[in-house]
């Protein structure tokens, strides 16, 4: 990565490249395939920024150059806000209302227990994205990428200086969005996901899913011990 900028800037060219993080629209993407919003950090927070405000920077970076904190500007949302604030009941942040009240009905968030072993919500999250067919290294790195947010990786991004905030919030979306989170609208991948996850000591587990929709299946994934 950054080959193709370093080759851009020693040309003398003039090259912005935009660097989004997290996509608030996921919520009902994630929603529409799962029927939850599901992820492995207990109290993770992310910045969710919306595509209008990417759309922004795009033409700021046409029209408006000189505005950019940089050629390589990180784009985020408005706000840090952990999954279980947007679909807790009551959130506990008095700047941010739940997905619930905006939506008006419960959306069933769910999560690897946080008493579990690190390892195991690293599993789970890579087995999850390989069900909606991701390849194996996507997946490795998107549940590493969970990891690190739960070390508060999104907190420290912030403190660098080529960051553009956005001016969307996570609730001011969802509420422009209800429709897109309709039981009625939902993809047709409506699938009920039942995990277990049962640790059988040093180097070994056994992952259990279950997935009930039009056609029930039942995978089992076992490492063996070293």
């Amino acid at each position: 990565m950054g080959k193709v900028h370093t080759y851009l800037d020693k040309q003398g060219l003039n090259y912005v490249a935009l660097r989004p993080t997290w996509f608030v629209e996921n919520l009902a993407r994630n929603y529409g395939y799962f029927n939850a919003i599901q992820n492995t950090l207990p109290t993770g927070r992310v910045p969710l920024g919306a595509v209008e405000d990417i759309a922004q920077a795009v033409f700021d970076a046409i029209v408006n150059f000189d505005t950019l904190p940089s050629r390589e500007p990180i784009l985020t949302g408005l706000e840090l806000v952990s999954y279980p604030e947007v679909h807790a009941s009551s959130s506990p942040s008095s700047s941010i209302r739940s997905a619930n009240q905006c939506l008006g009905f419960l959306i069933p968030g769910r999560r690897n227990p946080s008493q579990g072993p690190r390892t195991a919500n690293h599993t789970w999250m890579v087995v999850k994205a390989e069900l909606i067919c991701l390849p194996d290294v996507f997946s490795q790195y998107l549940a590493d990428i969970e990891e690190d947010l739960e070390g508060g990786s999104e907190a420290r991004l912030l403190e660098d200086p080529r960051i553009i905030k956005g001016k969307i919030g996570v609730t001011q979306w969802i509420e422009a969005h209800k429709g897109g989170f309709d039981i009625d609208t939902l993809s047709l991948v409506q699938v009920e996901e039942r995990i277990s996850l049962i640790a059988q000591g040093p180097g070994s587990w056994t992952l259990r899913i279950q997935i009930m929709g039009t056609t029930s299946k039942v995978l089992d994934l076992r490492q063996k011990k070293d």
